[in-house]
């Protein structure tokens, strides 16, 4: 509930911002790429009044993932995670909510589609439902 609340304030203040250039910085970054797909698994904890801040960066400053759990479900190395970490949140691919970049996420799942094909893992494609974080208002 809080982290829903969390991403009505990200939204309703416009501070999402999915470009297309994001995909740039994690193209050829299977690390970034492999911290992205557990994000939203990663615990968070919440310090200050997050709700009064006013930009994500202040936003940040309110939270802490646990990079060890993270480290533990991506399998990239706390020094490497903790770089790849900065560079995300400074470049507004993950947010304070837990949630990801819908375009970034959405250029990932495409890439695993593909890989899938090409080992033969894949006989029919399922349809790809990149369904956005819903919360309710």
């Amino acid at each position: 509930m809080f982290q829903d609340e969390l991403s009505l304030r990200i939204r309703d203040m416009g501070l999402r911002d999915d470009t297309p250039t994001q995909i740039l910085l994690v193209k050829d970054n299977e690390n970034a790429r492999l911290a992205i797909l557990t994000w939203p698994k990663v615990d968070i904890s919440y310090s200050g009044n997050i709700f009064a801040m006013n930009s994500l960066a202040e936003m940040w400053l309110c939270c802490s993932p646990n990079l060890i759990t993270w480290h533990q479900l991506c399998g990239v190395s706390l020094r490497e995670l903790r770089s790849i970490f900065f560079m995300l949140k400074g470049n507004a691919i993950l947010y304070p909510d837990g949630s990801i970049s819908e375009i970034v996420l959405g250029y990932i799942r495409k890439i695993a589609m593909e890989e899938l094909k090409k080992s033969g893992l894949l006989k029919k494609e399922p349809e790809l439902k990149v369904e956005p974080k819903v919360v309710a208002e």
